[in-house]
Protein backbone atom coordinates (compact mmCIF):
# COMPACT_ATOMS: atom_id res chain seq x y z
CA UNK A 1 0.00 0.00 0.00
CA UNK A 2 3.03 2.29 0.98
CA UNK A 3 4.22 1.58 -2.75
CA UNK A 4 0.86 2.55 -4.36
CA UNK A 5 0.25 6.18 -2.14
CA UNK A 6 4.17 6.82 -3.07
CA UNK A 7 3.09 6.34 -6.75
CA UNK A 8 0.29 8.41 -6.78
CA UNK A 9 2.66 10.95 -4.91
CA UNK A 10 5.21 11.00 -7.54
CA UNK A 11 2.83 11.42 -10.57
CA UNK A 12 0.83 13.82 -9.25
CA UNK A 13 4.25 16.15 -7.81
CA UNK A 14 5.17 16.39 -11.67
CA UNK A 15 8.05 18.58 -13.22
CA UNK A 16 4.67 19.95 -14.60
CA UNK A 17 2.95 20.93 -11.95
CA UNK A 18 6.25 22.41 -10.30
CA UNK A 19 6.39 24.58 -13.67
CA UNK A 20 2.77 25.74 -13.15
CA UNK A 21 3.52 26.66 -9.43
CA UNK A 22 6.78 28.53 -10.21
CA UNK A 23 5.49 30.01 -13.04
CA UNK A 24 2.13 31.47 -10.96
CA UNK A 25 4.41 32.72 -8.51
CA UNK A 26 6.65 34.61 -10.97
CA UNK A 27 3.35 35.85 -12.67
CA UNK A 28 2.17 37.34 -9.42
CA UNK A 29 5.23 38.35 -8.22
CA UNK A 30 5.83 40.64 -11.01
CA UNK A 31 2.15 41.81 -11.52
CA UNK A 32 1.41 42.78 -7.62
CA UNK A 33 5.32 44.53 -7.69
CA UNK A 34 6.99 41.63 -5.78
CA UNK A 35 4.54 42.69 -2.72
CA UNK A 36 6.28 39.71 -0.42
CA UNK A 37 8.90 42.83 0.31
CA UNK A 38 6.94 45.66 -0.31
CA UNK A 39 3.87 44.53 1.92
CA UNK A 40 5.38 42.43 4.41
CA UNK A 41 6.11 44.78 7.10
CA UNK A 42 2.21 45.45 6.48
CA UNK A 43 1.14 42.34 6.55
CA UNK A 44 2.85 42.18 9.59
CA UNK A 45 1.56 45.03 11.44
CA UNK A 46 -2.03 44.51 10.45
CA UNK A 47 -1.78 40.99 11.65
CA UNK A 48 -0.31 41.34 15.41
CA UNK A 49 -1.12 45.28 15.51
CA UNK A 50 -3.68 47.43 13.50
CA UNK A 51 -7.32 46.80 15.16
CA UNK A 52 -8.73 46.67 11.64
CA UNK A 53 -11.24 44.42 13.12
CA UNK A 54 -13.30 47.01 14.77
CA UNK A 55 -16.51 47.50 12.57
CA UNK A 56 -15.43 44.57 10.36
CA UNK A 57 -17.98 41.78 8.97
CA UNK A 58 -16.38 38.94 9.73
CA UNK A 59 -16.55 36.28 12.87
CA UNK A 60 -13.32 36.24 14.31
CA UNK A 61 -10.45 39.15 14.55
CA UNK A 62 -7.67 38.85 11.78
CA UNK A 63 -5.16 37.82 14.32
CA UNK A 64 -7.02 34.47 15.38
CA UNK A 65 -8.12 34.23 11.72
CA UNK A 66 -4.32 33.93 11.20
CA UNK A 67 -3.59 32.07 14.49
CA UNK A 68 -6.32 29.37 12.93
CA UNK A 69 -4.33 29.76 9.57
CA UNK A 70 -1.23 28.97 11.30
CA UNK A 71 -2.44 26.40 13.90
CA UNK A 72 -3.36 23.79 10.75
CA UNK A 73 -0.10 24.90 9.09
CA UNK A 74 2.77 25.30 12.23
CA UNK A 75 3.22 21.78 13.06
CA UNK A 76 4.70 18.30 12.17
CA UNK A 77 5.37 19.75 8.84
CA UNK A 78 7.70 22.08 10.46
CA UNK A 79 9.51 19.34 12.74
CA UNK A 80 8.44 15.52 11.08
CA UNK A 81 8.55 17.89 7.02
CA UNK A 82 11.22 19.34 7.12
CA UNK A 83 13.31 15.71 8.79
CA UNK A 84 11.53 14.01 6.23
CA UNK A 85 12.33 16.67 3.07
CA UNK A 86 16.15 16.14 4.18
CA UNK A 87 16.21 12.57 4.30
CA UNK A 88 14.48 12.16 0.96
CA UNK A 89 16.32 15.11 -1.01
CA UNK A 90 19.12 15.72 1.51
CA UNK A 91 20.24 19.62 2.51
CA UNK A 92 19.51 21.04 -0.62
CA UNK A 93 15.25 20.22 -0.23
CA UNK A 94 15.71 23.07 2.01
CA UNK A 95 16.92 25.92 -0.72
CA UNK A 96 13.96 24.65 -2.64
CA UNK A 97 11.59 25.43 0.01
CA UNK A 98 12.90 29.05 0.15
CA UNK A 99 12.41 29.38 -3.17
CA UNK A 100 8.91 27.98 -3.02
CA UNK A 101 7.91 30.15 0.09
CA UNK A 102 9.02 33.33 -1.67
CA UNK A 103 7.33 32.78 -5.11
CA UNK A 104 3.97 31.39 -3.53
CA UNK A 105 3.78 34.54 -0.87
CA UNK A 106 1.61 36.51 -3.42
CA UNK A 107 -0.18 33.60 -4.14
CA UNK A 108 -1.52 33.09 -0.37
CA UNK A 109 -2.07 36.59 -0.80
CA UNK A 110 -4.35 36.04 -3.59
CA UNK A 111 -5.78 33.41 -1.92
CA UNK A 112 -7.04 35.47 1.28
CA UNK A 113 -8.45 38.74 -1.22
CA UNK A 114 -10.37 36.67 -3.09
CA UNK A 115 -12.23 34.81 0.47
CA UNK A 116 -12.88 37.88 1.87
CA UNK A 117 -13.95 38.94 -1.99
CA UNK A 118 -16.54 36.16 -2.53
CA UNK A 119 -17.83 34.76 1.18
CA UNK A 120 -21.13 34.44 2.26
CA UNK A 121 -22.92 34.03 5.28
CA UNK A 122 -24.33 30.68 6.12
CA UNK A 123 -28.19 30.10 7.97
CA UNK A 124 -26.49 30.13 11.68
CA UNK A 125 -24.97 33.52 10.70
CA UNK A 126 -21.26 32.46 10.18
CA UNK A 127 -19.11 33.53 7.01
CA UNK A 128 -18.01 30.90 5.04
CA UNK A 129 -15.53 31.25 1.86
CA UNK A 130 -12.29 29.97 0.42
CA UNK A 131 -11.25 28.21 -2.76
CA UNK A 132 -14.59 26.71 -3.17
CA UNK A 133 -16.43 29.56 -2.73
CA UNK A 134 -14.41 31.56 -5.43
CA UNK A 135 -14.17 28.49 -7.87
CA UNK A 136 -18.10 28.64 -7.90
CA UNK A 137 -18.94 32.75 -7.67
CA UNK A 138 -15.55 33.49 -9.22
CA UNK A 139 -14.62 31.55 -11.67
CA UNK A 140 -18.27 30.34 -12.27
CA UNK A 141 -17.47 26.55 -12.23
CA UNK A 142 -19.40 24.87 -9.71
CA UNK A 143 -18.04 21.39 -10.82
CA UNK A 144 -14.31 22.32 -9.86
CA UNK A 145 -15.10 23.67 -6.69
CA UNK A 146 -16.89 20.71 -5.95
CA UNK A 147 -13.89 18.47 -6.83
CA UNK A 148 -11.64 20.85 -4.68
CA UNK A 149 -14.21 20.25 -1.90
CA UNK A 150 -14.39 16.61 -1.70
CA UNK A 151 -10.48 16.33 -2.02
CA UNK A 152 -10.27 18.54 0.77
CA UNK A 153 -12.78 16.83 3.05
CA UNK A 154 -10.86 13.45 2.37
CA UNK A 155 -7.43 15.39 3.48
CA UNK A 156 -8.92 16.68 6.41
CA UNK A 157 -8.74 13.13 7.47
CA UNK A 158 -5.08 12.50 6.05
CA UNK A 159 -2.96 15.58 6.41
CA UNK A 160 -5.24 17.41 9.04
CA UNK A 161 -6.13 14.12 11.49
CA UNK A 162 -4.47 10.65 10.67
CA UNK A 163 -0.99 12.54 10.28
CA UNK A 164 -1.05 14.82 13.03
CA UNK A 165 -2.49 12.07 15.61
CA UNK A 166 0.44 9.35 14.23
CA UNK A 167 3.48 12.12 15.30
CA UNK A 168 1.55 12.91 18.25
CA UNK A 169 1.78 8.97 19.24
CA UNK A 170 5.43 9.23 18.45
CA UNK A 171 5.77 12.16 20.66
CA UNK A 172 3.53 11.00 24.10
CA UNK A 173 5.73 7.88 23.50
CA UNK A 174 8.93 9.33 23.52
CA UNK A 175 8.24 11.87 25.95
CA UNK A 176 6.03 10.83 28.37
CA UNK A 177 5.83 6.93 28.06
CA UNK A 178 2.24 7.41 27.45
CA UNK A 179 0.81 4.12 25.59
CA UNK A 180 -0.82 5.16 21.56
CA UNK A 181 -4.31 4.22 22.64
CA UNK A 182 -4.20 6.23 26.20
CA UNK A 183 -2.63 9.42 23.59
CA UNK A 184 -5.25 8.94 21.22
CA UNK A 185 -8.45 8.68 23.72
CA UNK A 186 -7.30 11.87 25.62
CA UNK A 187 -6.78 13.69 21.72
CA UNK A 188 -9.96 12.75 21.02
CA UNK A 189 -11.91 13.92 24.37
CA UNK A 190 -10.23 17.17 23.75
CA UNK A 191 -10.36 18.28 20.45
CA UNK A 192 -14.04 17.02 20.18
CA UNK A 193 -14.83 19.85 23.21
CA UNK A 194 -13.06 22.25 20.39
CA UNK A 195 -14.95 21.28 17.50
CA UNK A 196 -18.05 21.27 18.52
CA UNK A 197 -17.68 24.64 19.75
CA UNK A 198 -17.58 26.02 16.16
CA UNK A 199 -14.95 28.92 14.82
CA UNK A 200 -15.08 30.81 17.72
CA UNK A 201 -13.82 28.42 20.01
CA UNK A 202 -11.08 27.55 17.59
CA UNK A 203 -9.85 30.50 17.28
CA UNK A 204 -9.89 30.93 20.93
CA UNK A 205 -7.56 28.05 21.34
CA UNK A 206 -5.56 28.43 18.06
CA UNK A 207 -4.56 32.09 19.55
CA UNK A 208 -3.41 30.92 22.69
CA UNK A 209 -1.75 27.57 22.44
CA UNK A 210 -0.26 28.32 18.77
CA UNK A 211 1.85 31.55 19.68
CA UNK A 212 3.06 30.10 23.06
CA UNK A 213 4.18 26.82 21.74
CA UNK A 214 5.54 27.95 18.55
CA UNK A 215 7.33 31.01 20.36
CA UNK A 216 9.15 28.80 22.67
CA UNK A 217 9.85 26.32 19.77
CA UNK A 218 11.39 29.06 17.81
CA UNK A 219 13.76 30.26 20.94
CA UNK A 220 15.16 26.89 21.29
CA UNK A 221 16.41 26.96 17.25
CA UNK A 222 17.62 30.20 17.63
CA UNK A 223 19.29 30.06 20.56
CA UNK A 224 20.70 26.49 19.17
CA UNK A 225 22.57 28.39 16.27
CA UNK A 226 23.88 31.35 18.55
CA UNK A 227 25.79 28.23 20.11
CA UNK A 228 26.81 27.33 16.87
CA UNK A 229 26.91 30.43 14.22
CA UNK A 230 30.04 29.38 12.88
CA UNK A 231 28.83 26.33 11.21
CA UNK A 232 26.06 28.63 10.05
CA UNK A 233 27.79 29.37 6.60
CA UNK A 234 28.94 26.30 6.13
CA UNK A 235 25.46 24.77 6.72
CA UNK A 236 24.53 27.40 3.60
CA UNK A 237 27.33 26.17 0.99
CA UNK A 238 25.90 22.65 2.07
CA UNK A 239 22.36 23.58 1.24
CA UNK A 240 23.19 26.09 -1.90
CA UNK A 241 25.51 23.22 -3.21
CA UNK A 242 22.64 20.43 -2.89
CA UNK A 243 20.00 22.56 -4.57
CA UNK A 244 21.78 22.13 -7.91
CA UNK A 245 22.38 18.08 -7.26
CA UNK A 246 25.94 18.39 -5.75
CA UNK A 247 27.50 15.67 -3.95
CA UNK A 248 26.88 13.54 -6.48
CA UNK A 249 30.48 12.33 -8.18
CA UNK A 250 30.46 14.69 -11.20
CA UNK A 251 31.16 12.10 -13.78
CA UNK A 252 27.65 10.46 -13.05
CA UNK A 253 25.24 12.37 -14.77
CA UNK A 254 22.11 10.52 -13.96
CA UNK A 255 22.66 10.73 -10.67
CA UNK A 256 23.20 14.50 -10.19
CA UNK A 257 19.91 14.94 -12.27
CA UNK A 258 18.23 12.43 -9.74
CA UNK A 259 19.76 14.14 -6.63
CA UNK A 260 18.37 17.90 -8.32
CA UNK A 261 14.88 16.13 -8.87
CA UNK A 262 14.82 14.62 -5.62
CA UNK A 263 16.00 17.78 -3.75
CA UNK A 264 13.59 20.02 -5.66
CA UNK A 265 10.43 17.88 -5.32
CA UNK A 266 11.07 17.13 -1.68
CA UNK A 267 11.20 21.05 -0.99
CA UNK A 268 8.59 22.55 -3.30
CA UNK A 269 6.22 19.73 -2.24
CA UNK A 270 7.22 19.74 1.83
CA UNK A 271 7.51 23.30 1.59
CA UNK A 272 3.17 23.23 0.80
CA UNK A 273 2.23 21.03 3.09
CA UNK A 274 4.37 22.95 5.91
CA UNK A 275 2.90 26.60 4.81
CA UNK A 276 -0.39 25.83 2.39
CA UNK A 277 0.26 28.16 -0.09
CA UNK A 278 -1.12 27.37 -3.10
CA UNK A 279 -3.77 24.72 -1.68
CA UNK A 280 -6.11 27.46 -0.34
CA UNK A 281 -6.52 26.02 2.80
CA UNK A 282 -5.97 29.17 4.93
CA UNK A 283 -8.48 31.39 2.99
CA UNK A 284 -11.33 29.30 4.48
CA UNK A 285 -10.21 30.67 7.85
CA UNK A 286 -8.71 34.10 6.25
CA UNK A 287 -13.13 34.46 4.88
CA UNK A 288 -13.46 34.52 8.68
CA UNK A 289 -12.13 37.36 10.01
CA UNK A 290 -13.38 40.62 10.90
CA UNK A 291 -12.35 42.93 7.73
CA UNK A 292 -14.01 44.68 5.03
CA UNK A 293 -10.81 44.71 3.09
CA UNK A 294 -10.23 41.94 0.75
CA UNK A 295 -6.52 43.41 0.28
CA UNK A 296 -5.77 43.91 3.86
CA UNK A 297 -6.63 40.27 5.09
CA UNK A 298 -5.03 39.12 1.66
CA UNK A 299 -1.31 40.60 2.84
CA UNK A 300 -2.35 39.17 6.20
CA UNK A 301 -2.67 35.79 4.74
CA UNK A 302 0.55 36.13 3.16
CA UNK A 303 2.13 36.97 6.67
CA UNK A 304 1.18 33.28 7.23
CA UNK A 305 3.39 31.83 4.97
CA UNK A 306 6.51 33.95 5.64
CA UNK A 307 5.86 32.97 9.73
CA UNK A 308 5.47 29.23 9.00
CA UNK A 309 8.10 28.46 6.20
CA UNK A 310 10.79 31.42 6.17
CA UNK A 311 11.21 31.58 9.88
CA UNK A 312 10.42 28.32 11.60
CA UNK A 313 11.02 25.84 8.77
CA UNK A 314 14.41 27.23 8.19
CA UNK A 315 15.68 27.42 11.73
CA UNK A 316 14.51 23.21 11.77
CA UNK A 317 16.26 22.98 8.26
CA UNK A 318 19.15 24.78 10.04
CA UNK A 319 19.28 22.67 13.05
CA UNK A 320 19.15 19.84 11.47
CA UNK A 321 22.17 20.44 8.74
CA UNK A 322 24.54 21.77 11.49
CA UNK A 323 23.63 18.60 13.88
CA UNK A 324 24.02 16.40 10.70
CA UNK A 325 21.47 14.00 11.87
CA UNK A 326 19.28 14.71 8.96
CA UNK A 327 21.55 11.95 7.33
CA UNK A 328 20.63 9.11 9.52
CA UNK A 329 18.79 7.01 7.66
CA UNK A 330 17.88 4.87 10.63
CA UNK A 331 16.14 7.68 12.30
CA UNK A 332 12.27 8.32 11.82
CA UNK A 333 11.27 12.22 10.50
CA UNK A 334 10.45 12.92 14.73
CA UNK A 335 13.53 11.23 16.44
CA UNK A 336 15.70 13.17 13.69
CA UNK A 337 14.78 16.05 15.21
CA UNK A 338 14.88 15.31 18.50
CA UNK A 339 18.62 14.35 18.43
CA UNK A 340 19.17 17.62 16.29
CA UNK A 341 18.11 19.55 19.57
CA UNK A 342 19.44 17.01 21.78
CA UNK A 343 22.59 17.62 20.00
CA UNK A 344 22.83 21.35 20.97
CA UNK A 345 20.96 20.75 24.43
CA UNK A 346 21.08 17.17 25.70
CA UNK A 347 19.22 17.78 28.62
CA UNK A 348 15.92 20.00 27.45
CA UNK A 349 16.25 19.58 23.70
CA UNK A 350 14.30 16.35 23.44
CA UNK A 351 11.57 17.26 26.14
CA UNK A 352 10.93 20.94 23.95
CA UNK A 353 10.61 19.37 20.38
CA UNK A 354 8.44 16.54 21.51
CA UNK A 355 6.29 18.92 23.66
CA UNK A 356 5.95 21.39 20.65
CA UNK A 357 5.45 17.91 18.28
CA UNK A 358 2.48 17.31 20.56
CA UNK A 359 1.25 20.66 20.84
CA UNK A 360 1.53 21.30 17.53
CA UNK A 361 0.11 18.22 15.88
CA UNK A 362 -2.83 19.33 18.08
CA UNK A 363 -3.72 22.70 16.70
CA UNK A 364 -3.46 21.27 13.42
CA UNK A 365 -6.33 18.87 13.95
CA UNK A 366 -8.37 21.52 15.80
CA UNK A 367 -7.48 23.93 12.32
CA UNK A 368 -7.88 21.59 10.02
CA UNK A 369 -11.13 20.30 11.45
CA UNK A 370 -12.75 23.73 10.80
CA UNK A 371 -11.51 23.54 7.00
CA UNK A 372 -12.72 20.07 6.56
CA UNK A 373 -16.32 21.72 8.41
CA UNK A 374 -16.67 24.13 5.60
CA UNK A 375 -15.69 21.49 3.19
CA UNK A 376 -18.80 19.03 4.20
CA UNK A 377 -20.98 22.17 4.81
CA UNK A 378 -20.79 23.25 0.95
CA UNK A 379 -20.76 19.30 -0.74
CA UNK A 380 -23.37 18.48 1.84
CA UNK A 381 -25.18 21.08 3.82
CA UNK A 382 -24.99 22.87 7.30
CA UNK A 383 -26.52 19.73 8.46
CA UNK A 384 -24.29 17.09 7.95
CA UNK A 385 -21.38 19.17 9.98
CA UNK A 386 -22.36 17.21 13.06
CA UNK A 387 -21.66 13.69 11.60
CA UNK A 388 -18.35 14.92 9.91
CA UNK A 389 -17.37 16.10 13.68
CA UNK A 390 -17.87 12.64 14.68
CA UNK A 391 -16.45 11.09 12.30
CA UNK A 392 -13.42 13.51 12.37
CA UNK A 393 -12.95 12.81 15.74
CA UNK A 394 -12.89 8.75 15.40
CA UNK A 395 -10.79 9.02 12.55
CA UNK A 396 -7.71 10.29 15.12
CA UNK A 397 -7.88 6.55 16.68
CA UNK A 398 -7.50 5.28 13.11
CA UNK A 399 -4.50 7.48 12.84
CA UNK A 400 -2.91 6.23 15.56
CA UNK A 401 -2.19 2.40 14.05
CA UNK A 402 -1.98 3.36 10.48
CA UNK A 403 1.79 3.16 8.89
CA UNK A 404 2.72 6.91 8.86
CA UNK A 405 4.62 6.43 5.95
CA UNK A 406 1.54 5.27 3.80
CA UNK A 407 -0.17 8.61 5.01
CA UNK A 408 2.33 10.96 4.35
CA UNK A 409 2.22 9.98 0.95
CA UNK A 410 -1.50 9.72 0.21
CA UNK A 411 -1.35 13.83 1.89
CA UNK A 412 0.93 14.67 -0.60
CA UNK A 413 -1.09 13.21 -3.25
CA UNK A 414 -4.25 14.41 -2.34
CA UNK A 415 -2.15 18.34 -2.51
CA UNK A 416 -1.86 17.83 -5.55
CA UNK A 417 -4.92 17.59 -6.83
CA UNK A 418 -6.78 20.11 -4.47
CA UNK A 419 -3.61 22.55 -5.94
CA UNK A 420 -5.00 22.04 -9.40
CA UNK A 421 -8.78 23.74 -9.13
CA UNK A 422 -7.61 26.52 -7.10
CA UNK A 423 -4.42 27.73 -8.99
CA UNK A 424 -6.82 27.40 -12.33
CA UNK A 425 -9.21 29.81 -10.61
CA UNK A 426 -6.65 32.10 -9.43
CA UNK A 427 -4.84 32.27 -12.51
CA UNK A 428 -8.17 33.52 -14.45
CA UNK A 429 -9.34 35.73 -11.69
CA UNK A 430 -5.76 37.32 -12.29
CA UNK A 431 -7.10 40.60 -13.23
CA UNK A 432 -9.53 40.84 -10.50
CA UNK A 433 -6.66 40.39 -8.49
CA UNK A 434 -4.04 42.54 -9.91
CA UNK A 435 -6.85 45.62 -10.29
CA UNK A 436 -6.76 46.00 -6.01
CA UNK A 437 -3.47 45.32 -5.39
CA UNK A 438 -1.98 47.27 -2.53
Amino acid sequence: MTFFFQFLSELIWSPLLFGALIFLGAYFSVKLRFLQIRKLPQGLYEAFFHSSSIGGKGDISPFRALMTSLSATVGTGNIVGIAGALAIGGPGALFWLWVSAFLLMPVKYAEGFLAVKFRKRNRGGEYCGGPMYYIEHGLGKKSLAVIYAFCGLLASFGIGNMVQSNSMVLGAEQLLSVPPKMTAIITMILAGRILFGGIQRVGKWAGILTPFMALSYLLLGVLFLFRNYQEIIPALREILWGAVGGGAEPFVGGICGTAFISAMRAGISRGIFANEAGLGNGAIAAAAAKTNSPSSQGLVSMSGTFIDTLVFCSVTGLVLVISGSWSDQSLNAVAMTTAAFSYGFPHIGSIIVNSSLLVFAFTTIIGWSYYGERFCEYLFGEGKVKYYKLIFTAMIFIGTIIKSDSIWYLSDFLNGIMMIPNLIAIFFLRKLIIKERP
